[in-house]
């Protein structure tokens, strides 16, 4: 196997990496999948991208995803049926310097919307930008041989695109910045741990629009769980729960 190749023994762990791929705009990507189990081509493919267009809560994915690619060409060889090399070419609709315009746009505007109170005016605020800012693209309508009008980033930066981009940047920004459910110092979030039934409460060291930390020591069974976290580990985070409570000016 070529060293550059990352090996994967479940379908599911492939799909992630197939999903960084993608989030990246990787144009052809190649990884080995070993598995006790005979691999049929058409199964497995769909098996990998299910995971890989999978809803997470992330902006950049999911839906955000799966519908400014067109379709995928794919092959495989390998030394069995249960060892497999894929390799895949991946067209996008946008390249990975658009994305990175699109991300640079949203970090000026979603402050703003952040800031414009409870969840129904956030999502109002997301509704009235879009509606403010982009019109219909009928100039590329019939066209069917650009594929941009049906970005998030036609929508945000030309101010023009069809329906599939009017939606691609409202899941976008509507997703964008969780932690503005956070208000105050004092607030936690409660984790879900996938070996436990019950979520983990953990205090809000700090946070900002693009994240927030949490400092804790390992004393039991949960957050011992959670020093075998690695980095880009996916979980699953209630956020900006209790009431807070206001500092005083000056006082740490």
């Amino acid at each position: 196997k070529p060293l550059d190749t990352p090996s994967f023994t479940s379908v599911s762990a492939a799909g992630k990496y197939l999903r960084q791929q993608m989030v990246s705009r990787t144009e052809e990507i190649s990884f080995w999948l070993v598995t006790d189990d005979a691999q049929v081509f058409g199964d497995t493919m769909d098996a990998v991208f299910d995971t890989a267009l999978a809803h997470t809560g992330v902006p950049t994915e999911g839906d955000y995803l799966a519908f400014q690619y067109g379709g995928y060409e794919a092959g495989r060889s390998g030394y069995s049926s249960q060892e497999m090399c894929y390799t895949l070419t991946i067209p996008y609709y946008t390249t990975a310097a658009q994305e990175s315009a699109v991300t640079q746009k949203l970090n000026q505007i979603m402050p703003q919307i952040r800031s414009a109170g409870d969840e129904y005016a956030r999502t109002k605020a997301v509704y009235d930008y879009i509606c403010q800012h982009v019109v219909y693209d009928y100039d590329h309508l019939n066209d069917n041989d650009y594929h941009l009008k049906a970005t998030a980033y036609a929508a945000l930066l030309n101010g023009t695109s069809v329906c599939q981009g009017y939606a691609n940047l409202y899941y976008r920004m509507a997703l964008e910045g969780d932690t503005s459910a956070i208000a105050a110092p004092g607030q936690f979030v409660e984790i879900k741990l996938e070996p436990f039934s019950l979520r983990r409460p953990m205090s809000i060291h700090d946070w900002d629009e693009n994240g927030l930390c949490v400092i804790y020591r390992p004393v039991g069974r949960g957050t011992e769980y959670m020093t075998s976290l690695r980095a880009g580990a996916e979980l699953d985070v209630l956020c900006g729960l209790g009431n807070g409570y206001a500092l005083r000016e000056g006082v740490r």
